[in-house]
Order: C-alpha cells, then sequence, then structure tokens
C-alpha cells in the first residue's frame, strides 16, 4: 500500500454518497505498501479502505473484488468491497480503477508463534472450503506459465549459475506438474499472496485473535495446497536460514486439518509445492518484469529449495500434539446445552443424518451371519460423523449425509485406523452382549427374541423383566457398555483429526476420559435430568388435558430427538478435553471493520 495517485477530500465525500455510505468525516493516505495508491475513509456509517489500482485491470480485478466479496459473505475476515451502481465493486477515479472496501481492525504479526500460526491454519482452510463454490475462474497470475516467462526475460540479466538454477527448477516444477498426484490435488481459488504482512491480529499480546486476511490481488484458481506451502515458506521458516520451524509448521498443518483434511497426495507434494511457492516476491500484476540481481534470485530459489528439503515432516500426515487440558467438572452440563444450542441451528440436517445412518443399520443388518456384528462397528462412524457435521454446523456451514462418510475419503493412513477402530468396536459390542448374556443364564437372549416376535402378552413382558437373570444382565449390559465407551469416545476424532493411529488414538481417548471423570459424572447426571424432566412434564401436561395415551406416541420422536442432540453434542466434549481454545469456533462477524 501506498499513496500515487492524489485524492482530494471532495472526490472522496462524492465517492463516499454515490456508494451511499453516509457523510466523509476523515481522509488520511497509507504510505506503507508499493503497489496501489491507498486511504483509510471514515463515514458516519463505518470505517473503509480506499484503494485505486494503478495498474490492476479488467477481469483480473473482477474476479479479486467478487472472491473478496463472496467469502466476506460466508463470515470470513476479509475486506468487503462496496458496490456501486449496478452492483459493480470497482468505480473509476481519476482514470484508475478504484474500490471501496470495509476496513478491518488489527496490526501485522511479523514474528509470529504458535498460536498465530495456528489461527492462520484454521482460517486458512475455513477460506478455501468457503471459496469452493465460487462461480468465476481465473488461472493463478503467477502460476508455472509465469514463472517460465519471467524465466526468459530474465535470462541475459542473470549469470549463468542463476540460470542454470533457474533452468532445473522449472524442469522440476514441470514434472511435477505433469504427474499423477499433482492431478489428483483439490484446486480452488486461492489468495496466493498470504504473507505476515497480509494477515491482521488483534487482542493482547499473546491472546491475539486473526481479524483479517488482506490483499487478494494476486488471486487465481490453483491447487489449494499452494496456500499452505506460501504461509508454511514465510510463516514458519526463518527468514535468513530458511530452516523450517517445524513445531509451527506442524502446528499450522495440524490446525488446517482440523478444518480441512488433507489428501495423501497433498502431503507428499507438500516439498515440491514450497518450492514453487518460495519464488521472489513479483512486480505488480500488469506490469513488466524488473531486472534481477543475480545474487537475489539465487538466493531465494536456494532458501526455497533448502526449506523443502527441510520439511520433510509434512510428508506424512501431521499428529495433532497431544495437550491433555484439565476439564471442570461443571463443563459436562454444558456439554449437553452445547448440544442443544448446536442442534438447534441445523435440526432438520442433523435429524435427517442421524436417520440416514439408521436405514444404513437397517440395511447392513440384513447381511448374512456378520449384521449384527457390522451394524456394533459403524458406531464409531457414526460418532466421528457427528462431530464432523457439528465442526460444520459451528462454521455455518450446511449438514449434510456426505458428513457420515467424509472420515472415510481422506489420507489412507487414516481410514485403515478408523476402520480398526470400528472393527475393535464391533468385536467389544459383541463380547459385551455375550457376557451379559450370560450372566443373565441366557434370559436376556430369551427377552430380545419375545420382543422381536412382536406377539408378545404385556403380562409375559413383565415377567420376564422382572426375572433376576435379566436384572443382572441388564447392568452387567450398561457396565460393559460404559466401560467401552470410554477408549473409544475421542478415538475416532483422533485418527481424524490428530492423525494418530488407532492403539495410540485409544489409549489418549482412555486418559481423557479419566482426567475428566467429574465433567463426565455431570454430565450422564444432565441427561438424566432431561430425560426425566420430559417424561415427568410430558406426562402432567397430558394428564391435566386429559391426553394420556399420547405418552407412548411421543416417546419414539422423543427418542429420536435426544439420541441425535447426544451426538450433536459430542464435539464440545472433544474439544474440551483436546481442542485449542485460542481458535474462534465461532467465524467471526462479517461486518468487522480493517485497521492497520
Amino acid at each position: 500500500m501506498a499513496v500515487y495517485t492524489v485524492v482530494a477530500p471532495h472526490e472522496a465525500r462524492a465517492l463516499v454518497a454515490r456508494l451511499g455510505l453516509g457523510e466523509l468525516i476523515g481522509l488520511q493516505g497509507i504510505a506503507a505498501g508499493i503497489e496501489n495508491s491507498n486511504y483509510f475513509v471514515d463515514t458516519d456509517r463505518g470505517r473503509y479502505v480506499l484503494t485505486l489500482f494503478e495498474r490492476l485491470r479488467g477481469d483480473p480485478l473482477a474476479y479479486d473484488l467478487a472472491l473478496m466479496r463472496h467469502l466476506a459473505a460466508r463470515g470470513l475476515p476479509v475486506p468487503d468491497p462496496q458496490p456501486a451502481d449496478g452492483g459493480a465493486f470497482s468505480v473509476e477515479l481519476h482514470g484508475k480503477p478504484a474500490a471501496l472496501l470495509t476496513r478491518m481492525p488489527g496490526s501485522h504479526r511479523l514474528a509470529p508463534d504458535l498460536h498465530h500460526v495456528e489461527q492462520l491454519g484454521q482460517v486458512l482452510a475455513r477460506m478455501h472450503r468457503a471459496a469452493a463454490d465460487f462461480g468465476r475462474v481465473q488461472p493463478n497470475p503467477r502460476g508455472l506459465a509465469w514463472c517460465a516467462s519471467t524465466a526468459a526475460g530474465l535470462r541475459g540479466v542473470v549469470d549463468d549459475a542463476a540460470a542454470a538454477l533457474m533452468d532445473s527448477e522449472l524442469a522440476f516444477q514441470r514434472a511435477v506438474a505433469a504427474s499423477g498426484d499433482h492431478a489428483q490435488l483439490p484446486r480452488a481459488p486461492v489468495h496466493g499472496d498470504l504473507f505476515r504482512d497480509n494477515v491482521l491480529f488483534d487482542g493482547l499480546p499473546g491472546h491475539e485473535k486473526l481479524t483479517g486476511l488482506l490483499d487478494f490481488f494476486f488471486a487465481g484458481d490453483e491447487v489449494v495446497a499452494f496456500d499452505i506451502a506460501v504461509c508454511l515458506n514465510d510463516w514458519c521458516s526463518d527468514p535468513d536460514s530458511a530452516r523450517l520451524d517445524e513445531t509451527r509448521a506442524a502446528a499450522l498443518v495440524a490446525a488446517y486439518e482440523r478444518e480441512r483434511p488433507l489428501a495423501a497426495a497433498e502431503l507428499r507434494l507438500m516439498p515440491a509445492l514450497m518450492r514453487a511457492a518460495g519464488r521472489p516476491p513479483p512486480p505488480a500484476r500488469g506490469g513488466a518484469a524488473e531486472p534481477a540481481r543475480p545474487g537475489a534470485v539465487r538466493a531465494h530459489a536456494a532458501r526455497a529449495h533448502r526449506a523443502a528439503l527441510a520439511s520433510s515432516a509434512l510428508r506424512e500426515p501431521p499428529r495433532m500434539p497431544l495437550s491433555l487440558k484439565p476439564v471442570h467438572p461443571s463443563r459436562g452440563a454444558a456439554w449437553v446445552i452445547g448440544g442443544f444450542t448446536l442442534f438447534a441451528r441445523r435440526p432438520l440436517g442433523f435429524t435427517g443424518l442421524f436417520l440416514v445412518f439408521l436405514f444404513a443399520a437397517l440395511i447392513v443388518l440384513f447381511v448374512p451371519l456378520v449384521g449384527g456384528a457390522l451394524q456394533m462397528a459403524m458406531l464409531p462412524l457414526l460418532s466421528l460423523g457427528f462431530m464432523v457435521a457439528s465442526r460444520a454446523a459451528q462454521r455455518g456451514d450446511p449438514v449434510t449425509p456426505a458428513h457420515l462418510v467424509e472420515p472415510l475419503t481422506g489420507d489412507p493412513a487414516r481410514r485403515r485406523s478408523m476402520l480398526v477402530l470400528c472393527a475393535l468396536y464391533g468385536a467389544g459390542a459383541i463380547g459385551v452382549l455375550l457376557l451379559a448374556n450370560a450372566i443373565s443364564d441366557g434370559k436376556l437372549g430369551e427377552m430380545q427374541a419375545l420382543l422381536a416376535s412382536g406377539s408378545a402378552e404385556p403380562k409375559e413382558i413383565d415377567a420376564m423383566a422382572a426375572d433376576r437373570g435379566v436384572f443382572l444382565g441388564t447392568i452387567a449390559l450398561l457396565a460393559g457398555g460404559a466401560l467401552l465407551a470410554v477408549p473409544f469416545w475421542h478415538a475416532p476424532a483422533l485418527v481424524h483429526w490428530g492423525g494418530q493411529g488407532a492403539g495410540q488414538a485409544l489409549f489418549s481417548s482412555t486418559l481423557a476420559v479419566w482426567r475428566a471423570k467429574g465433567a463426565f459424572l455431570a454430565y450422564g447426571l444432565a441427561w438424566l435430568a432431561v430425560i426425566l424432566t420430559f417424561g415427568l412434564g410430558t406426562a402432567i401436561v397430558l394428564g391435566l388435558i386429559g391426553a394420556g395415551t399420547l405418552a407412548a406416541m411421543m416417546a419414539m420422536p422423543a427418542g429420536l430427538l435426544f439420541s441425535t442432540v447426544f451426538y450433536v453434542s459430542l464435539i464440545h466434549s472433544f474439544d474440551d478435553s483436546f481442542g485449542d481454545g485460542s481458535l474462534p469456533s465461532e467465524p467471526p462477524p462479517s461486518t468487522l471493520t480493517q485497521d492497520g
């Protein structure tokens, strides 16, 4: 940002009035930057940044501004272009395109810490998800074609060693682009220039929140992992030695994956993408390449190569650092409340998700010999599917049945671990059933057959329920089910978001549940209170209106509601035990306004 074109107060006042943004209060030029002319503009209705584009024109500018508008409308902390007459986001001022964007609060953090890169990773993933349905298409303006063209323009300017280095890197990047792995990489609009000076944070030191992603004027369609590579190079590397800080890098990628798990091909190609993203800062889009010093070209290329080679830790799925947090017992009740609150945001989506699972479980039950075991083995997928859906609802995204299978569509190693968990849970559940039936001396099995027949008389059912063997078997079944739930409570999420193996995830879950046993006791008691209150309240109300026979009819929808909310509430217990409280679970309001 800088001031190359002078805008007078009366011109700014006329522009503000034209856009319907109130009366001009203040106009101040922004001295920092190298590319466009920028001003802080304050009105009686808000705070804005006026940008005059010195070089950028036409379709590329329209793409960039429309993308910013698209992201801001989805709750991302992105400056929101203000539309003019006819809906265009740019107007002409001094013969140049100009745009007025909302001003975001905060300032740059040029020496980032872990909590900065974690927030960056999370918001970057949210941005990629939100940009996936952006309708416009534009090639990455700093993609491989631009690199080849720029390299050709530099021949005769750089020395022979630098030219050879450019040729070698171009040949490498062309081979990567032609590979099968590269063809599998997800593509979407990317920022392309997310360096430290294009991100804002606000708040007390050590507790800052990410408040703004700026300067989308190198945006374009590209493999989304390219943005991650840019951030790893800039936010997680030493600026002098280019040595990768693997702690920061793993934290950034782990935070990103909590929102959008990376495919195996993305992780395999990350070192190559870091090399592609490690070029020297380009001239402004639309301008000619300026002669580069041979030493600078060689230094940038060599630093990018060293950083990529140092990123071996990113070739495998990153693991979430196991940091068990103390959980106050009162949080147990909060999980139940949080479940109902989150359910209320997407009631149809969550209910539909549970019904889809019930239908799938019913179909599986018809598989000969192993149908019952397969049905039990599906429960870890159900819990994780609901956690993935709950995370989507927290972001404001819709809840769809696809969330149930999303954990099986990513990295093969995590998929294998997830399937191992399912198999272990299925075997454990069958074992609990067999043990409980043995303790009941076979009475539980007889009662199940009696109920399944559909022809049992109420007296027969009451007599069977009063049997001592059925009572002991039921106690054993409940106790065994509770014990089995402990290692599997968090394990699916630790595999999916933490990259842990099945064994480590089971151990971590057991340890977390034990340490939060007070909260889990409160959680169980809170659910008991909800169910008893509903049952008693329903009986009283229906009795008063003389409709007591409706109580039985309400049992099924109430059971469906409580079962669904139970699974929705799981995300809160995981977040309290393993989540990072510095990461906002809700998208920042789109009305936030760009200090800096």
